[in-house]
């Protein structure tokens, strides 16, 4: 890009300047971020760099969310020396790795004659036809161009690979595209996969193999002569100034053609309901019958997709609500909010579920349509049920809702239930990591405004200081006619362990009325999951290759030592009712609150939707202990059991201490045991005092 005025508008430079060669290939692959595309694409390109006698370059576009937007990856082979880098305007070669891109994206623009098109789609070859677009349709056949289609996410299912469906894509690109023969790409994929794997442990390593091989025979070409296409209806506007200037403009990959008049440096709350990405492969479908209307699959719901109705309307799908004569009551998705995590299925504590995951095409359009409809219900205002418990507590509205943040995140129920509990009074003081991206990414926010125009006030600092800047927010508030504001200052343990320690434990000592709330998922997760000073012993990450070897810090027992700070530890997904509790009592108490919230995360390497029962593994073994301690009453509640018998299952069940164990044994892990039960054991004499 360059400024070409001084009214600062922003131009691309003309392509014609930078068309290469004619001996040369071009390729571009959509991605989803975390899906492993971008991992892919740089191994991919390497791989040619070093297999073939061509000049190789990578490009890679995504946006700081990471997870779960778009990426975009621009490769380039050329017989030429490449003298510069930039976005790939046409291509020979494209990889559309997740299906919901097509209904969103133009992705086949600047297709080449002749050209390659592999699509990841639970639709065959015999099948895609139904549901293509016509448009795509059209570049297909204009272009001559083949096209292939392999199940992605059913193949990585089958190898245990989750939602990584990165070696899948990349066998299949290989295969299709003819730039090496099998034998090459095949012993290079797996040299490649040895190596970048090899710190996280041989099992890993073989779920990769085994997807090389499935997936050489599973990509099936599709007659492109034979398809028609779908006219899909064109969606509808929404009626939002900044939607359309900003947001709509990023959504149709023509961001870098806003006008940088229009963007300022404050943006309007509630805009990650325009967003709608539909990434999820799949849903959960609400089975009415089992339901027992806990409400803990809303509360769990890492994206707010899942909302609790009540009313009195006679509606169709709808249940007679348990203890409320006269009303009606559901579990309402918003489907194409909705990340496929499975939390909220895995969560259900019903004998049989009443949520189960089931392929997204077979309810999308519906669901759709159901949510569009409940938008207009009148929903009815129950007071028999507290709120002190999930039963009430589901049909309070978030005022957090639709974040970017990676499918099954432990650290987004949190921020919802603080949102859902204390609504607009919330003044909240973020520092710089996951939670702000997922909050603060600009153009998208999910932070909302109720019917009255009221919202929670919001806003970014730094690592080093974010617990000085909520004081400071804390103060001005007192000087204004907002005394009825409660300040949260809120991080994750990068920040509250590490980098702004000395300012938090400055405010732990300054007896103000501040609430903070850490999200801890033991390490830096924003940027890859390296080691803090929350890292336990024994755990295998970034920065801690040979494995952690010092304890982790006791940040509960240092703000306990101050004696007039409130201190909590919760895990929502082990006692959801226990968390409720906690927050209550840190909003309330006239001092500074401290909670520090377990929050699993993709770093910890297990399958994220099993939040809960991950949660509760790590608190009935005592590696993370529940507890409460309220200076009004001079008294620590522990509010969780030890099963220490359960301690190294818990540990296994996790890549960053099953490496450890294949490469130096239990030694570490015994350690860290040993500290984890004295620690509840210090817990628990606190508590009989």
């Amino acid at each position: 890009v360059g400024i070409t005025s001084l009214s600062d508008e922003i131009t691309t430079l003309p392509v014609s300047e930078y068309k290469l060669e004619t001996g040369c290939k071009e390729i571009k692959i959509f991605g989803l971020g975390s899906d492993g595309s971008v991992s892919a694409s740089k191994s991919t390109i390497q791989i040619l760099g070093e297999k073939t006698d061509c000049y190789a370059q990578g490009y890679f576009e995504y946006d700081s969310k990471k997870s779960g937007s778009l990426t975009i990856s621009h490769l380039r082979l050329s017989d030429k020396e490449i003298k510069s880098s930039y976005l790939l305007q046409e291509a020979n070669i494209i990889s559309i790795n997740n299906f919901s891109f097509v209904h969103r994206y133009d992705c086949l623009k600047g297709l080449k004659k002749n050209g390659i098109v592999l699509i990841n789609s639970i639709f065959s070859s015999g099948e895609i036809g139904k549901v293509l677009p016509k448009n795509y349709v059209e570049t297909l056949k204009k272009q001559n161009a083949k096209l292939f289609v392999i199940n992605g996410h059913k193949l990585a299912g089958v190898c245990g690979l989750g939602e990584k469906i990165n070696i899948i894509m990349q066998t299949a690109l290989f295969k299709v595209s003819g730039l090496l023969s099998e034998e090459e790409f095949v012993n290079e994929m797996k040299a490649s996969i040895k190596k970048i794997f090899a710190r996280k442990g041989q099992a890993v390593i073989d779920k990769n193999l085994k997807a090389i091989e499935l997936s050489l025979k599973e990509a099936e070409e599709v007659d492109v002569n034979s398809l028609v296409g779908k006219t899909y209806p064109a969606a509808r506007d929404k009626d939002d100034e900044f939607y359309r200037n900003i947001m709509k403009p990023i959504e149709n990959l023509k961001g870098n053609e806003i006008p940088a008049q229009l963007i300022d440096e404050k943006a309007p709350i509630g805009t990650s309901k325009f967003e709608k990405r539909g990434i999820a492969s799949l849903l959960p479908k609400w089975i009415k019958e089992n339901c027992i209307q806990c409400g803990q699959c809303v509360l769990s719901c890492p994206h707010s997709a899942l909302r609790a109705i009540l009313t009195e309307a006679k509606e169709e799908g709808f249940k007679d609500a348990m203890g409320l004569k006269g009303l009606m009551y559901k579990i309402q998705l918003s489907p194409e909010d909705c990340t496929g995590c499975g939390v909220c299925s895995k969560t259900c504590p019903a004998l049989n579920k009443a949520l189960a995951m089931v392929d997204a095409a077979e309810i999308l359009e519906e669901e759709k349509a159901n949510y569009e409809r409940s938008l207009s219900i009148p929903v009815a205002k129950q007071t028999i049920f507290s709120t002190d418990f999930a039963k009430g507590l589901q049909f309070e509205r978030p005022y957090f809702e639709f974040p970017g943040a990676c499918a099954g995140c432990g650290e987004t129920p949190y921020i919802k239930l603080a949102s859902t509990l204390f609504k607009d009074k919330m003044v909240i003081a973020n520092a710089t990591g996951c939670s702000s991206i997922y909050a603060g990414t600009y153009g998208s926010c999910p932070y909302v405004k109720d019917e009255n125009g009221n919202g929670i006030k919001w806003a970014n600092s730094l690592f080093e200081d974010n617990a000085e800047f909520g004081l400071g927010m804390k103060l001005g508030n007192d000087y204004t006619k907002n005394k009825d504001k409660c300040t949260w200052i809120i991080g994750g343990d990068g920040w509250a362990y590490d980098i702004g320690f000395g300012g938090l434990d400055h405010i732990l000592a300054s007896g103000e009325n501040v609430n903070i709330l850490v999200l801890d998922n033991e390490t830096y997760s924003n940027t890859g999951g390296q080691a803090s000073k929350s890292t336990p012993m024994g755990s295998n990450v970034k920065l801690a290759e040979n494995s952690k070897r010092t304890h982790k810090k006791n940040l509960g027992q240092i703000a306990l030592s101050y004696k007039n700070v409130y201190v909590a530890q919760v895990a929502i997904g082990a006692n959801i009712n226990q968390c409720i509790k906690a927050f209550k009592e840190a909003e309330k108490y006239n001092g500074v609150s401290i909670i520090i919230a377990y929050s699993t995360c993709i770093n910890q390497g297990f399958d994220l939707s099993n939040l809960a029962s991950e949660m509760k593994k790590a608190v009935d073994c005592g590696y993370f202990p529940l507890y409460r301690f309220n200076p009004d009453e001079g008294k620590l509640h522990l509010d969780s059991a030890l099963k220490e018998e359960g301690y190294f299952d818990f540990l296994k069940g996790e890549r960053r201490y099953q490496i450890t164990v294949e490469q130096f044994g239990e030694e570490l892990l015994e350690k860290q045991k040993e500290e984890a039960i004295d620690r509840y054991q210090t817990l628990k004499n606190k508590s009989s005092e």
